[in-house]
């Protein structure tokens, strides 16, 4: 089955480290947010503060497990290259956060929380701890 999907925005929430070295999981809790809506995932890299660093090798439960997934979908058989997925980690805190090229038709089922350059990356990602910083 060919299927071609119009990999706009990138969403991003809240994911905690699994048992598994390398893996993680998304919270009961977490909820995710538009972040960018025309942009990949390495753009909203680039954009980062310094204090979060891209983890190597990250897998998420749900995603990477799913052989048919990985199969089909570009943004993990590496069709896309690093630009549609990445988990994220905050270099004092124990925060991760994973970040996702979506489709733009099921963007609009999810709050726009843009990082755009005056918000702080914190303000946009639904569920973060305030700590009164940019983080």
């Amino acid at each position: 089955m060919e299927l071609d999907l119009l990999l706009f925005p990138v969403a991003a929430i809240l994911v905690e480290p699994a048992a598994k070295s390398s893996w993680f999981r998304r919270p009961d809790h977490a909820q995710a947010a538009v972040i960018c809506e025309y942009c990949d995932v390495r753009d909203v890299l680039l954009r980062l503060p310094d204090c979060w660093m891209m983890v190597p090798d990250a897998r998420l439960w749900g995603l990477h497990d799913d052989g048919d997934l990985l199969e089909a979908d570009p943004r993990f058989n590496g069709t896309l290259g690093d630009t549609g997925f990445a988990v994220v980690r905050h270099d004092s805190e124990s925060l991760f956060v994973m970040l996702m090229t979506i489709g733009a038709a099921e963007a609009v089922l999810l709050p726009k929380r843009l990082f755009i350059g005056h918000e702080p990356f914190s303000m946009c990602v639904p569920g973060m701890p305030d700590h009164g910083r940019d983080i």
